[in-house]
């Protein structure tokens, strides 16, 4: 049973790190200037003629979600670097509207 426990208390541990949203700020509660246009923290956007608004009456959970418009057929990006290892499985899920 001792060597039972460690090893339960281990694999607990371990499989709560994973399973943590890797993101900073996913449901884009955060914004350090609310309603002017700019992206939510921790999130970038690429280039110009792209603007992110946070936006509260179209949304899939929490309070926010944000609203991007780009006025231009280049691609653009609402982006954020996120740090991943090697030889794991990841999952990413998104809502659009």
């Amino acid at each position: 049973m001792r060597k039972v426990l460690p090893f339960c208390l281990m694999f607990f541990v371990s499989t709560f790190l994973f399973a943590q949203n890797m993101l900073s700020n996913p449901g884009f509660e955060n914004w350090t200037i609310n309603g002017v246009s700019g992206p939510p923290d921790n999130w970038e956007l690429s280039g110009d003629q792209i603007t992110a608004q946070q936006e509260s009456s179209t949304i899939h959970s929490e309070s926010y979600s944000a609203n991007i418009t780009w006025t231009t057929t280049s691609t653009r990006h609402l982006e954020q670097v996120v740090s991943v290892s090697p030889n794991l499985e990841y999952t990413f899920s998104a809502w659009f509207f």
